[in-house]
């Protein structure tokens, strides 16, 4: 029994390290640590852009295709242009992009090698990578309307229901209370437009502009 016991771990023993190994050797296709290198959630119109990924092939073997595939607005297939560094520890993978048409877009990357193997980013089950693509001036505008609503609007209906509710309140607490109010969605408006236009500094400057306004807001009298 003794030697039973012993063969059967053996095969469990062998078989768990045999799917290890094969588990190590599957592609893998990723995002760049690099912050610089993430992948956007929104990119302006009929701008160039390089597009990167991490892809990593333990055997080291060559590359038979590596595209970017757009499904929507339009079917488009972007060939890579370059590839950097040592793709059994992590190679760089480059697309070209000349421009991107106005609009929601959705797709997916592909790799495959010249041995049939394949990997594809985002990973099936995690659908596919989505953007949009926006005109900056259009933005912009959109970004100041939303601003002056937010700086008009808010503190104007904050006031009134202050006043109905409490009729005997200070009506400058109430006044000021909405403004600042109205910074604050002017501030989100702000960072929820420009996130992923601008860089982290641009987005902080707005950030303490809106800190800067609510603190002379809250210190007049």
């Amino acid at each position: 029994m003794k030697i039973v016991r012993f063969f059967v771990a053996l095969c469990l023993l062998t078989g768990f390290f045999a799917g290890a190994s094969a588990r190590a050797q599957e592609l893998t296709l990723k995002e760049l640590p690099d912050p610089q290198s993430k992948l956007l959630n929104q990119y302006e119109v009929n701008k160039p852009y390089v597009l990167k990924l991490e892809y990593t092939d333990p055997d080291g073997d060559k590359i038979d295709k590596a595209q970017f595939v757009e499904e929507r607005p339009t079917v488009l297939n972007h060939d890579y242009k370059g590839i950097e560094g040592d793709v059994t520890k992590g190679a760089t993978v480059k697309w070209e992009i000349n421009g991107f048409e106005k609009g929601g877009h959705e797709g997916y990357f592909l790799i495959k090698n010249k041995t049939g193997k394949s990997v594809r980013y985002p990973a099936k089950d995690k659908g596919n990578y989505t953007f949009a693509v926006t005109s900056l001036t259009d933005l912009w505008l959109k970004t100041i309307l939303g601003i002056l609503v937010c700086l008009v609007a808010i503190p104007f209906l904050f006031y009134l229901v202050a006043r109905s509710v409490n009729k005997q309140g200070n009506p400058s607490s109430a006044a000021r209370l909405g403004l600042m109010l109205g910074i604050i969605g002017a501030a989100a408006v702000f960072l929820v437009n420009f996130f992923g236009v601008y860089d982290y500094m641009v987005l902080g400057l707005g950030a303490i502009a809106a800190v800067a306004l609510l603190v002379i807001v809250m210190t007049r009298r």
